[in-house]
């Protein structure tokens, strides 16, 4: 078993809690709340360091051409989203 599994299993049987989420509020609460694309070498030293501290499976390799921003507030960052392309299965079916 996978560790995301196991960690998903222990929560949905009540035997660990997440991390408490340090916002309250709405996204609207959030002042300067904006997007930022990764578009440097430092910004993305910045999210792979983000990833792998606070991303229970770490930081991993993506497959294909990867799409990074970082999710930042007046108060600083909240998070670091990424997309990545997926190879499109036989038939045509992603």
């Amino acid at each position: 078993m996978g560790a995301r599994v196991g960690l998903l299993r222990l929560d949905r049987a009540g035997l660990i809690e997440p991390p408490a989420w340090p916002l309250a509020g709405t996204v609207g609460d959030l002042a300067g709340l904006h997007l930022e694309a990764v578009a440097d070498k430092s910004i993305s030293r910045l999210g792979n360091g983000l990833i792998a501290r606070w991303h229970y499976p770490g930081l991993s390799a993506a497959a294909g051409a990867l799409l990074r921003d970082l999710i930042r507030y007046e108060a600083g960052l909240l998070g670091a989203p990424s997309v990545s392309a997926q190879r499109p299965l036989e038939g045509g079916r992603a």
